[in-house]
């Protein structure tokens, strides 16, 4: 993650919030909560990794809805990470996380529970390449 990106807050407007499809009637709205949102993890602090994964957290629990326009989920994860290639946009609960077809898969196969140390170990050199699609019925993630 760019760990050197620093959110500004002034960088974003309603008008941007609508020119991604937001209805108009609901921009200022949803303006004021991602900004109180950013300052509720950003205040006093200096930005962090943390902070940022607070905010997008935040963000897309408390704002974003699947029925808002994709590109204000683009928009809003691009003023949150800048240009981070790969930024982490989905943290599951650890419940969510366990009923996960991976975390089944993992039970399963190696007899390793989600969130234990083994869990976090095998995931950390697991390396996922496919030459050609999986098979229907065959055991892959």
């Amino acid at each position: 993650m760019a760990a050197s990106h620093v959110i500004d807050p002034s960088s974003i407007s309603a008008d941007q919030l609508v020119a991604t499809g937001l209805p108009a009637d609901q921009a200022d709205a949803v303006l004021r909560t991602i900004l109180s949102l950013y300052r509720e993890t950003h205040a006093p602090s200096i930005p962090t990794e943390d902070t940022t994964q607070s905010l997008w957290r935040l963000l897309s629990t408390r704002v974003l809805r699947p029925e808002h326009p994709f590109p204000l989920h683009r928009l809003l994860a691009r003023w949150v990470y800048g240009n981070d290639l790969h930024p982490p946009l989905w943290f599951p609960t650890p419940d969510v996380a366990a009923a996960t077809n991976v975390a089944r898969f993992m039970q399963h196969k190696y007899k390793v529970y989600w969130g234990t140390a083994a869990c976090w170990q095998l995931l950390g050199v697991a390396t996922i390449m496919f030459n050609h699609p999986p098979l229907k019925g065959s055991t892959v993630l």
